[in-house]
């Protein structure tokens, strides 16, 4: 389901034997590019499909587990909260003003998930972090969220594959060829 993630099967190792280096050809030529990984990835394995947009099901079962375990305790409904990724596994794939934005977001009345456990670095706010869920619940809190708001990481391609409306935040690599599938991401380089 999801392409860049295939070889480590969703482990997220970031054991320096199979990372990209900041200063290696992959990053160097990242808007060189002209394919992205998704389409890199379907020529290597076979017939491309129509849609290209990656898919994660979640069951009804784990939707109604995630509701009554996760999200009323914390006064959440569902489609009545922002999931906002404080920040990437890549320092300058962030988004430096997140802090603001989470105010202002909660500010405009809505709840706000982080999905970092770096929520506690915010004082004073009435926001919730995703400390203590498994990643195997990480799909279902983006398919069940109003908006998510990341910057180019798993949280972005996750909310991409549920089909929740996504703000990409990027940076330092191509947002408009990484998005390109992604039918409810509006990219913001």
């Amino acid at each position: 389901v999801f392409p860049e993630y295939s070889l480590h099967g969703l482990s997220m190792d970031t054991n320096p034997a199979i990372m990209c280096r900041l200063d290696g050809p992959e990053v160097k030529d990242a808007f060189s590019q002209k394919r992205n990984r998704i389409e890199c990835f379907v020529d290597e394995v076979g017939p491309r499909p129509a849609d290209m947009c990656p898919r994660y099901l979640i069951t009804p079962e784990d939707r109604h587990k995630f509701v009554s375990n996760v999200l009323k305790p914390c006064g959440l409904k569902p489609f009545g909260y922002v999931v906002v990724q404080w920040a990437s596994t890549e320092r300058f794939k962030d988004y430096p003003h997140v802090q603001q934005l989470v105010e202002m977001l909660r500010d405009s009345g809505h709840k706000v998930v982080i999905a970092h456990n770096r929520y506690r670095e915010v004082p004073h706010m009435d926001v919730f972090g995703t400390k203590g869920l498994t990643l195997s619940q990480i799909p279902t809190l983006c398919e069940l969220a109003e908006l998510v708001i990341a910057p180019d990481s798993a949280c972005l391609h996750i909310a991409a594959a549920v089909g929740t409306p996504t703000i990409a935040l990027f940076g330092g690599t191509p947002g408009a060829l990484t998005c390109k599938y992604y039918q409810h991401a509006k990219v913001l380089q």
